[in-house]
């Protein structure tokens, strides 16, 4: 899948109204879209799969520099310090396609905390 920021669109609420100033990331997205992966991935392997499937999960993210973590609602937000340095990201997971029926949120963590995001 491939797809743009939803934050660095003109339409975004925070690039109508910014509070804080910046491009940020709002932390709700990547979870969503990821869970949203990984049950994509679950649903197909119950059909075209056995219960020993595996999965390899990359993701990158590009033109990062300078975005602020944040939520939409401006509810919460990290110190002015956390600011990504880098202009590339990438994570990665691999695993059985039946810990993510069984623990999902752990998939999510591993893929996304940022100390499990490289920097390139």
């Amino acid at each position: 899948m491939l797809r743009p920021m939803q934050e660095d669109e003109s339409g975004y609420i925070n690039n109508i109204y910014i509070r804080p100033k910046g491009p940020f990331f709002d932390w709700i997205f990547p979870i969503y879209r990821m869970t949203e992966v990984l049950k994509f991935i679950e649903a197909l392997a119950k059909h075209f799969s056995d219960e020993n499937a595996s999965f390899h999960l990359i993701i990158n993210y590009y033109g990062t520099q300078n975005h602020r973590l944040q939520q939409d609602g401006l509810t919460y937000s990290l110190t002015d310090g956390a600011v990504c340095r880098s202009d590339f990201l990438n994570g990665s997971i691999k695993e059985k396609v039946t810990k993510i029926e069984t623990n999902i949120e752990e998939l999510i963590f591993r893929l996304l905390a940022p100390s499990n995001l490289r920097a390139v």
